[in-house]
């Protein structure tokens, strides 16, 4: 059973925020801006970041930074928008890994972001930024296509779904459908294939990815090649999540449910 946060001593509780990573610096840059955020938001916990790959600090650095700055208890956040492989599996392995120079700390792992309402919120915000000073199309003839990276975790793809579905319940577009970069289908080629071919005057197409790197760059290519083919309708590619006060809002929550790891 977890400890109330409110108990424990501040100097003695740790946040390791988990990113995948990315070669682009702009991505890089988002996820330690996230973290400036939550330092400052959460003032009771010291906060480091790592990745998995392609970036540093690594997951063995940034534990090791936590605890060196006084944490005997850290909580784990998944800097991942749906449960796949790397939240279930590849993080908890390399925690407790890094963990076993450091036996007198507590670990614990919260869960993904997945469909927090914060981030349903933020995503929400990001369409109607795109929107914002354009032309008054109705939306009975918008589309709204979700890009997901992709995954071979079936709950994940699932769970991608689901949180397009709930957008779409607050949303008016005519047609809200999803699509993947990789490892999962229906692969993005055909979504906005089939967005081409309808009734669409707008097409707005929206990466939920939390920060910036090679599959931000990868959609929004997809969608220029798309729009130079079908100049007939409006493409419009909106901001990825990024750094913001709502993404802080759900790491937070997140953080204050966390399940001890082994």
């Amino acid at each position: 059973m977890s400890v109330p946060l409110a108990t424990l001593d501040p100097q003695k509780l740790g946040w390791l925020l988990v990113g995948h990573g990315t070669r682009e610096e702009t991505g890089l840059a988002e996820a330690r801006q996230v973290v400036e955020l939550v330092s400052r938001a959460e003032r009771s916990a010291v906060v480091e970041l790592a990745f998995l790959e392609f970036a540093e600090p690594t997951i063995s650095d940034g534990f090791r930074r936590v605890v060196e700055r006084g944490a005997q208890r850290v909580i784990v956040v998944p800097l991942m928008l749906f449960a796949a492989g790397h939240a279930k599996e590849h993080i908890p392995r390399e925690i407790l890994q890094a963990r076993e120079n450091y036996p007198h700390v507590a670990v614990e792992q919260s869960e993904h972001l997945g469909c927090h309402p914060a981030i349903l919120a933020l995503s929400a915000q990001r369409y109607a930024e795109a929107l914002a000073g354009r032309s008054n199309i109705p939306s009975a003839r918008t589309a709204l296509v979700f890009v997901g990276r992709g995954s071979h975790d079936a709950a994940a793809t699932r769970e991608m779904e689901s949180f397009a579905a709930l957008r779409a319940r607050e949303n008016s577009a005519a047609s809200v459908s999803v699509g993947f970069v990789a490892m999962a289908q229906p692969a993005l080629a055909e979504v906005l294939e089939r967005a081409a071919q309808s009734s669409a005057e707008r097409i707005v197409v929206q990466p939920h990815l939390l920060f910036a790197g090679l599959l931000l760059d990868r959609i929004r290519e997809q969608v220029a090649n798309m729009a130079r083919r079908q100049p007939q309708k409006e493409w419009i590619v909106t901001q990825q999540l990024g750094a913001d006060a709502m993404l802080v809002d759900a790491i937070a929550d997140r953080a204050c449910r966390p399940v001890r790891l082994a």
